[in-house]
């Protein structure tokens, strides 16, 4: 089990660790004691740096822990002097999550528990590996790490059931308009929703630019969309600096403008449907460069996956879902009957997944690259996305072969590479 704490204190029995360090992660090994969020304890444990292999292309870990504020690891000793000195106090989002999270283990088998921990509480740790390499393969991991999706998906139902509602009741109305009910109630729907989330990045740049959207409609004022991203970003890295290195940060940002950019210049006027399959198509172009600089390969089914897959997920299994977790503080036998409807649906979901990942062919992996290819992939993408019309548009795939076929550094005629792998010695 592991777990992360705030250290109030150190007292440092052996090498000296840096005592202003006050996140630290802890595994705690052969107990069934499981502290609850906003309790005070004691332990004895043993505290090290964090550290990452050294091995290129692979995971760099500690990066990873740096971008988590988590500033040490350890474990927790087999001791007497372990004991809780205090009840929990504060922290009630935590203690919340912490309850739907035990009533959800508790209730659910996999693999919905771990879809149901994960779209409610953006908690992944309980997916499987297969279900990892599934969601990777098809292009789906984006559907249950909650983000503006999600949040925009929560607050447009709420706005439009509000707004209709609202304005039947004329005693209501006379003192507040039915859209701007609607906008204050989609907003702090939104917000619990964020933070049930944790407040993960994706969901504070979601909640900014829904928060800028009502507020517009609160002030009956139009603001252009680019300061709205512009000032999201401005808000994120002021309270998290950090973000910038994280993954999340550009694809998030990346999808929002790509999405705007294609509304704007490409199908604007078109029909419903037609619009939804050529915006998905789109996008997973759009977002191709960024995938293959960082992963290193490409999901070939992305788009026809989630033209299936975010219909389902948004409008069918996040609302059971939520519904589900509602009903758990209300009554657990509806909230039971709400999780077996959405495990028909999750069940659905996952078969599709299953036959397109087991495709020989649902990967195209890519050789490393470089910044500088990035930047072509990226200005070629927005040549291909250019208007209807445009000659020369269909030149920007040219753009796109650095990328797609880097230029490789082979060992000159008669020399060889030698490559040590750093296992953490």
């Amino acid at each position: 089990m592991r777990i992360k704490f705030k250290a109030d204190s150190f007292h440092l029995l052996s090498a000296p660790i840096d005592s202003e360090a006050k996140i630290i992660r802890l595994s705690w090994y052969k107990t069934n004691k499981i502290p609850v969020p906003g309790e005070t304890w004691q332990f004895k444990v043993r505290l090290k740096r964090p550290y990452s292999f050294m091995n290129p292309g692979g995971f760099d870990y500690e990066t990873w822990l740096y971008r988590k504020n988590i500033a040490l690891l350890g474990y927790i000793k087999d001791d007497a002097f372990n004991k809780r000195i205090s009840a929990a106090t504060g922290f009630w989002i935590e203690r919340l999550r912490y309850r739907i999270s035990s009533d959800i283990n508790q209730l659910l088998d996999a693999p919905l528990r771990g879809f149901a921990l994960a779209l409610t509480l953006g908690d992944r740790s309980q997916l499987s590996i297969k279900e990892r390499d599934k969601l990777g393969k098809t292009g789906t991991s984006h559907l249950i790490a909650i983000s503006g999706l999600h949040l925009s998906l929560v607050a447009g139902v709420v706005y439009f059931l509000v707004r209709v509602l609202f304005g039947r009741i004329y005693f209501f109305t006379q003192y507040i308009a039915a859209p701007q009910a609607a906008a204050i109630a989609a907003f702090i729907v939104a917000l619990v929703y964020a933070a049930l989330a944790g407040f993960t990045l994706p969901t504070q740049r979601a909640l900014i630019m829904i928060g800028a959207f009502f507020i517009a409609l609160l002030y009956n004022k139009r603001f252009a969309v680019s300061h709205v991203i512009a000032i999201a970003i401005i808000i994120i890295l002021l309270l998290d600096p950090m973000a910038v290195i994280s993954i999340d940060f550009c694809l998030s940002f990346m999808a929002v403008v790509f999405i705007l950019y294609l509304n704007r210049f490409r199908y604007s006027s078109e029909n419903l449907i037609l619009k939804w399959v050529k915006l998905q198509v789109c996008l997973s172009l759009a977002l191709l460069p960024l995938l293959i600089f960082w992963f290193n390969q490409a999901p070939v089914f992305s788009a026809i996956v989630n033209l299936f897959a975010i219909p389902l997920v948004g409008f069918i299994i996040i609302p059971l879902l939520l519904v589900s977790a509602l009903f758990l503080f209300i009554q657990a036998d509806i909230s039971i009957l709400l999780y077996e409807l959405a495990g028909i649906f999750n069940a659905c979901y996952w078969n599709v997944l299953t036959f397109f990942s087991e495709h020989k062919n649902s990967i195209v992996s890519v050789a490393a690259s470089d910044n500088l290819n990035l930047l072509l992939a990226v200005i070629g993408v927005f040549i291909l996305l250019m208007p209807k019309g445009l000659p020369g548009r269909y030149l920007g795939v040219l753009w796109l072969l650095p990328l797609l076929f880097p230029v490789l550094n082979r060992p000159k005629h008669g020399e060889f590479e030698f490559v040590l792998l750093d296992v953490g010695q």
